[in-house]
């Protein structure tokens, strides 16, 4: 039967690279003919916004996957350290050479396939590391908030033992997960931004989940007790008018977190484990949610319902002017005054008898008359009945109260209450959604039931310990179609080097290879430490060598660029006189090599050792201070044949600062023309970085820093006009003296500065990503008339730069 192979890729005009290529039959009696050197596999073209959306996601996944590692290795997180390595911490530190990462001072193959399953980690475990251990913090955070509580404000009705209360309790003081995401003080004293990028991820997560409201991110991770109070300071309603709150008991003191019935099991409201309150009206009482003592009638708590007006465990709180105790009853009717003694003893009567009937659990019921008194033994035994249940309604009550005000101490705990707040709901939604996962191995439930907690966290944790991503493809079925987390989910993408041996002092910057696409991504961190923003605001020009061997106009034997860029990439070790782009294009050319080698031992394709490493093209990325380092890597890197034979180095940066000189940008073009390099500069509107350093000197070129590629500027997302702008997509070619000091005038930071409290956030990754998500929103909407938003970068640079050339 004949074989279907695909012809190789050329970079002739009849075929650009990334188009489809037609298939070629080979006849299986034909073993021995040569093959053509490149590697069968589809090309997958995408738009501009999406590659830079999965970029940009993949990025901020491999500098989070970095934070984990940290936290696993100092052992603040519940994931082992076996389950995060990869081939670059296989790496010996022990020679200057080794070191500097030099060629060569890999460990070779044989050795190194003692442990094949070091090779790399995919988004999707990453991902799944990520919900395991914030859940796990969330469930120990709470414990930890619930008996502190209980200790220091005696909240509970159960007095503590004098052993207990001698006792010092061990609390947990190294941190984990969730404290990096809410003590600032502890972030500002190690320097370092993770917490941004855990929020960043978990606020992904809960966009693109099935089944959660289509809302603003900041909605979704609020929490429903501080939402109340928002909603509360808004509302015209007086303080003093009536009020009513829906209150759930779900398996509350249950330690396992499972769902009590199966209506819980279904809804999306429902969190395993703990109180819900939904608001019903705009009012509120003060009296309750401060805790101060109430008074109860409880000769006056059931009251009229139908028996299908609310499940059996559940009851309304009512409470009106402050002069009037509260009453509780199972209905939505309105609250009733004290009945009578002949109607309460008709109660009794219909409580007993539904007690006798096996209805031990429900208090609701309808209002009888009274046919008459029994004898006095009857009566008492009611009485006693009615008492326990009094006892118990009351220990029920008492229990929300002590829960409200948990809660709310651990909002005035805890900095970022949103954050933690967020991780509850997105685990709360997995958990209702676990149903899906099919043939799950050991598990000895039913099938079609959500799982509990335990169940899910363990299953995950079994999945990522085998280091199997496959075996986690069940996640795509927790988020929506084409949407960014669902993308990562389903991404070959591996994640096989990561430079973090020095994070202070020395650039960090990460390596993945994605199969399916037949790329490798070099990431750049953006500024995190101190010495990262010196090299940032060092604005003199250097002086380096021109790399372009050919003629263009206006070359020259050398370039200027930015100095505090330039010496972060190419600073000469004094051991080794080697530099960092040395050592990263070292690492790129041998990742090829080595993630060909393992395509050939899975037999993904069969292929000789002539072919490996034959047909990668590189993508660089990064964000602020790495969007310039990307930019002079992918640069410097388009003048390496070792990366340009198979298509132009693509260049994809967010928020990056100016570092391009005239003479640099001269450059770049004529690599631009030739079909060397590609870049797309990605930044918001208002974003007060991409114009800076400040750019007024006069030059005789007009002025001393340019940018370069194709700018698309992201607009905010708001109900306003403004905010509902495309983006808009501009080239930067050469201009004049004049029209370029024009230009930087229009430009520069001074005018383009936001108010002080907004620069952080407009300049943030999550802002990034929010207006890139919305940006392919629009692109679908309006494919007429904005066609550059469906246009792949390749395509966008055919009708700007390609033809304006020829």
């Amino acid at each position: 039967m004949p074989r279907v192979t695909f012809a190789a890729a050329t970079n002739s005009p009849e075929h650009e690279v990334g188009s489809p290529v037609s298939p070629t039959k080979v006849d299986d009696g034909d073993r021995t003919a040569p093959q053509s050197p490149t590697p069968a596999t589809s090309i997958v073209s995408t738009t501009i916004v999406d590659d830079a959306q999965e970029c940009l996601a993949q990025s901020n996944l491999m500098f989070l996957y970095a934070d984990l590692r940290l936290l696993s290795a100092t052992g603040r997180i519940n994931t082992k350290f076996e389950s995060l390595c990869i081939d670059s911490d296989r790496v010996p530190k022990t020679t200057s050479a080794e070191m500097a990462q030099l060629e060569g001072t890999r460990l070779p193959r044989d050795v190194a396939s003692t442990n094949d399953s070091c090779g790399g980690v995919s988004p999707v475990q990453i991902m799944a590391i990520l919900f395991v251990e914030l859940r796990q913090e969330v469930i120990a955070q709470r414990r930890r908030i619930k008996e502190q509580l209980k200790k220091d404000k005696g909240w509970v009705p159960k007095s503590l033992t004098a052993n207990e209360d001698d006792e010092d309790d061990e609390i947990d003081d190294d941190g984990g997960l969730l404290k990096t995401i809410t003590d600032s003080q502890g972030r500002r004293r190690l320097e370092m931004d993770m917490h941004a990028n855990i929020r960043a991820y978990n606020d992904m997560l809960a966009h693109d989940l099935k089944g959660m409201p289509e809302v603003q991110l900041e909605n979704i991770v609020q929490h429903a007790i501080w939402r109340h109070w928002s909603e509360r300071r808004r509302s015209k309603v007086p303080l003093v008018r009536q009020s009513r709150f829906a209150c759930s008991f779900d398996a509350a003191e249950q330690p396992t977190n499972e769902f009590d019935d199966g209506e819980s099991k279904n809804s999306s409201s429902s969190a395993p484990g703990r109180f819900h309150m939904s608001s019903i009206f705009g009012g509120s009482s003060p009296s309750v949610m401060h805790g101060s003592p109430g008074r109860f009638n409880l000769s006056a708590i059931f009251g009229a319902s139908s028996p299908n007006a609310r499940r059996s465990n559940q009851f309304h709180l009512h409470t009106i002017e402050d002069t009037e105790p509260p009453i509780l009853t199972s209905g939505m009717d309105t609250p009733r005054l004290p009945k009578s003694e002949s109607d309460l003893e008709g109660e009794i009567e219909m409580i007993h008898q539904s007690e006798l009937n096996g209805n031990k659990g429900c208090v609701e019921g309808t209002r009888t008359t009274n046919p008459g008194h029994g004898n006095g033994t009857d009566l008492a035994l009611m009485k006693s009945s009615m008492q326990g249940r009094y006892d118990a309604l009351e220990k029920q009550l008492t229990t929300f109260v002590n829960k409200v005000k948990e809660d709310r101490a651990l909002h005035h705990q805890l900095n970022d209450y949103e954050a933690f707040a967020g991780a509850e709901n997105v685990g709360n939604k997995v958990l209702t959604m676990t149903s899906r996962i099919n043939r799950v191995p050991g598990l000895s439930s039913e099938p079609g039931r959500n799982m509990s907690e335990n169940e899910l966290l363990d299953f995950m944790t079994k999945c990522i310990e085998s280091r199997d991503s496959h075996s986690l493809d069940f996640m795509a079925e927790f988020f929506k179609d084409d949407t960014v987390a669902q993308a990562m989910v389903k991404s070959e993408a591996q994640f096989v080097w990561l430079q973090d041996w020095f994070p202070i002092e020395d650039c960090i910057y990460a390596i993945s290879v994605d199969m399916k696409k037949k790329r490798v991504v070099v990431v750049f961190r953006g500024a995190i430490t101190r010495a990262d923003w010196s090299h940032g605001f060092d604005a003199k020009t250097k002086r380096c060598e021109n790399p372009v061997s050919d003629s263009y106009v206006g070359k020259g034997e050398y370039l200027r660029v930015h100095r505090g860029f330039y010496q972060y990439l190419f600073r000469v070790r004094k051991d080794t006189s080697t530099t960092k782009y040395d050592e990263i294009a070292t690492k790129v050319v041998n990742v090829c090599t080595l993630i060909f080698w393992v395509v050939v031992m899975n037999k993904v394709h069969e292929y000789g050792n002539k072919m490996i490493g034959s047909d990668f093209t590189v993508a660089v990325n990064g964000y602020s201070l790495g969007g310039a380092l990307s930019l002079l890597f992918g640069f410097f890197a388009s003048t390496d044949n070792r990366f340009t034979q198979n298509g132009p180095v693509k260049i994809f940066t967010y928020g990056m600062p100016l570092m391009a000189s005239n003479s640099f940008a001269d450059a770049f073009r004529h690599q631009e023309k030739r079909r060397k390099v590609q870049h797309a500069r990605f930044f918001n509107n208002n974003d007060i970085v991409p114009y800076i350093p400040l750019n007024l000197k006069p030059t005789k070129r007009g002025s001393r820093f340019v940018h370069v590629g194709i700018d698309v500027r992201l607009y905010p997302v708001s109900r306003f006009l403004r905010g509902n702008r495309h983006p808009h997509i501009h080239y930067n070619d050469r201009e004049s003296a004049m029209g370029a000091y024009w230009r930087a005038l229009k430009n520069n930071a001074i005018l383009k500065m936001p108010f002080p409290w907004r620069i952080k956030h407009v300049h943030s990754l999550p802002e990034h990503r929010k207006r890139l998500a919305r940006a392919v929103s629009k692109a679908e909407a309006d494919k007429a008339t904005k066609p550059f938003l469906h246009s792949t970068l390749d395509e966008a640079y055919e009708a700007l730069v390609y033809k304006k050339g020829d």
